[in-house]
């Protein structure tokens, strides 16, 4: 594992569409006042028919650096736009070699270099700890979720956000959309525990810093890992309401 220069061919990427676009619109600004220069940012708008909140925020991107690209729901072969991620090796133009990814529920409010500048091994991705696997220590976590992940022990990751290379997140996509299916319809979190069971010891893991529930914000675990990267993931989120 070492840490390098940011490359040229390095993203942040988004994947939203109608609904969520706005939400993604505000990371990815943050993303790109908190990323190298060289760094591209980029958000995907997958809405079937774009409209006028599309070219909106394709108008914003534009004043703030950011790359907008629409692209067709149909590259996802009828697949939720929940598993859009495994197709970012299909997505992306050729020249981006180095991906971080970013859920569209989340709020960047720091530096995003180090976690940039580090690289995976090979064939592995480097993601954070789901908060799960700590609510299974307290007895809060739903019976069904509990048999879900519970296979995993503490390596349970959350796939909302990870830093990967190209070619390994293609080979791991490639073996996550060839698990789906209708033995796979029933799993409560699909896309994301297929994923754990791809890379099952091929992960590294990365600080709760860089993925931080932001459902424990005020409980004081931010003075102990002040977050970079905080992910609300789970109801109620800031913009639903007070």
């Amino acid at each position: 594992m070492t840490v390098d220069h940011v490359s040229p061919k390095t993203c942040v990427c988004y994947i939203a569409n109608q609904g969520y676009l706005f939400q993604s619109l505000v990371s990815a600004i943050q993303a790109r006042q908190l990323s190298p220069a060289d760094c591209d940012i980029i958000l995907y708008d997958l809405t079937r028919s774009p409209g006028e909140e599309s070219a909106r925020i394709r108008h914003v991107c534009d004043v703030k650096g950011i790359r907008y690209i629409w692209e067709s729901p149909e590259c996802l072969g009828g697949l939720h736009i929940m598993n859009a991620r495994l197709f970012l090796d299909q997505l992306l133009p050729s020249h981006y070699r180095e991906i971080l990814y970013l859920d569209g529920d989340t709020q960047v409010v720091g530096d995003l270099t180090p976690l940039l500048s580090y690289r995976p091994l090979d064939g592995h991705l480097c993601a954070v700890r789901d908060p799960m696997i700590y609510l299974r220590r307290v007895d809060r976590l739903a019976e069904g979720f509990e048999a879900e992940i519970s296979a995993f022990g503490e390596e349970y990751v959350n796939s909302g956000v990870f830093r990967v290379s190209r070619d390994s997140w293609a080979a791991i996509s490639r073996e996550a959309l060839a698990q789906m299916g209708s033995d796979t319809n029933a799993l409560h979190f699909e896309d994301q525990t297929i994923i754990n069971r791809v890379t099952a010891g091929r992960r590294d893991f990365a600080s709760m810093r860089w993925n931080f529930p932001g459902f424990i914000l005020g409980y004081g675990i931010e003075a102990i890992t002040p977050p970079s990267i905080v992910h609300f993931m789970s109801n109620p989120r800031p913009w639903q309401g007070a």
